[in-house]
């Protein structure tokens, strides 16, 4: 019965690591989808960019005798709309780089399931050999416990995070307060 009951529990867990594989494979298929559509968009975009700012240039050169109403008309007509692609040009170009970076995000999430997480920073600079247990724990370090929960993205949050995990607790208040926090920095 006992065995059992660790078959399922077992089978329910690879059930949830496949179900959390292929929820990062989708977002990644997703964004990689819509990468290529947005690199699509930035050269159209590009192009279109280009054939104004010289239909602008050419416009002006042929207009130049015809005086400055004419030519502030030209340039109405293709410098005006030329920056406004520009724009646009530099919002596709920050969407290509979130999801290049979403997509790199979860490339690495997957290689963490496999048991490589050398994509993360291993936290070297907080390994300290005279600490109570951080150093014979392989708490900081190559393949160590830091590397392996550190999804900090700043500085400030990988230095909270090392703190943490340096911080000995002794008494069981203090040790319920963290679990209580990380539950709740789970939930959010």
């Amino acid at each position: 019965e006992i065995r059992l009951s660790l078959v399922g529990s077992e089978m329910c867990i690879r059930d949830r690591l496949k179900n959390i594989i292929n929820t990062y494979q989708d977002i990644i298929k997703s964004a990689e989808q819509k990468l290529g559509k947005a690199k699509q968009q930035i050269y159209r975009i590009g192009t279109l960019r280009l054939i104004l700012f010289v239909a602008g240039i050419a416009g002006v050169i042929h207009f130049w005798d015809n005086g400055w109403i004419v030519i502030t008309g030209v340039i109405a007509l293709t410098f005006v709309p030329f920056l406004f692609l520009v724009k646009l040009h530099n919002r596709l170009f920050y969407q290509k780089e979130y999801l290049e970076k979403k997509i790199e995000t979860n490339r690495q999430e997957l290689q963490a399931i496999e048991y490589d997480s050398s994509s993360f920073d291993s936290g070297e600079e907080f390994i300290n050999p005279a600490h109570l247990y951080s150093y014979d724990l392989d708490v900081f370090g190559e393949r160590s416990l830091f590397q392996y929960i550190n999804r900090t993205s700043t500085d400030l949050g990988k230095k909270r995070l090392a703190a943490w995990l340096n911080t000995h607790l002794e008494n069981k208040t203090a040790v319920s307060y963290t679990h209580l926090r990380a539950h709740e920095t789970k939930a959010n």
